[in-house]
């Protein structure tokens, strides 16, 4: 006799009878009274399936039941539709998990307070996806900024070939912010950037208290060559300026400098 596979049953339509039978044993197994409740038994058992049913582990509750599981013989999908009641499936898992990430995305902003984040340039994090301009022109770029807008998420986008940006959002159902493997990226260059210095501090130079900030985070302190630019200019008398370095990434750093107490 050939296995039962996976595929060949109505996960949802036995997911519904399983709740049924565990509400079913839960009232059993309060009106019971005297000796062993094995209905307390039932219902233990009916849970711990109905976990594994809602992680999609499908396989494993298969293998719960052995090489014949005749229960669920009332569950199986006709062969003519089963392609379109796993097509149905999958695309419920896709809502599902795309409507997650934008929660996910809009949470952990939340968390921290912000409505919009400009995200870090560190090339192996940065965010990559395809938009369509009002004349269906296609563009490959790069996400620079994610605010909180309507309820859902907009994000910036910024192609360097045209140098033209665009804001594509969840409300509008944008490709952009409905991909499922573009929202994990940009969940994880948002939290990646939270998790970076900010890039501003003061530092002691040539005698004076300085001030400095960059406009990409990144930077715990100034980076040597800046400091001896900045000493060439406190020597000159010149009290700000501005500075400009790159990391190991190559990525630029355009920041500002400037004395905030003489300590001569």
């Amino acid at each position: 006799m050939e296995k039962l596979r996976k595929e060949q049953i109505d996960w949802k339509r036995y997911r519904q009878h399983l709740a049924g039978s565990l509400s079913n044993e839960r009232i059993r197994a309060l009106g019971h009274h005297g000796g062993c409740n094995l209905h307390i038994e039932n219902y233990n058992k009916l849970e711990k399936e109905l976990e594994l049913l809602d992680s999609l582990d499908y396989d494993a509750v298969l293998d719960s039941y052995g090489d014949v599981p005749e229960c669920f013989d009332d569950f199986l999908l006709n062969p003519k539709t089963d392609m379109k009641e796993v097509a149905n499936s999958f695309k419920e898992r896709a809502m599902s998990l795309r409507s997650g990430l934008i929660n996910a995305i809009i949470n952990l902003l939340k968390d921290y307070n912000l409505t919009e984040i400009k995200l870090s340039k560190q090339p192996d994090k940065q965010p990559w996806v395809v938009w369509f301009d009002n004349r269906s022109c296609g563009y490959d770029s790069r996400v620079r900024k994610v605010f909180l807008e309507d309820g859902g998420i907009a994000i910036e986008v910024y192609d360097e070939d045209c140098c033209c940006s665009q804001t594509l959002t969840s409300k509008n159902a944008d490709l952009a912010c409905t991909n499922i493997d573009w929202l994990c990226d940009i969940l994880d260059c948002i939290n990646h950037t939270l998790h970076l210095p900010d890039s501003a501090g003061t530092a002691l130079i040539a005698g004076q208290t300085v001030k400095w900030s960059y406009d990409e985070p990144g930077l715990s302190e100034l980076p040597e060559d800046n400091i001896e630019e900045i000493k060439s200019r406190l020597n000159k008398g010149i009290p700000k300026g501005e500075l400009c370095c790159y990391d190991d990434y190559g990525v630029e750093f355009n920041g500002i400098w400037e004395i905030i107490r003489d300590n001569l």
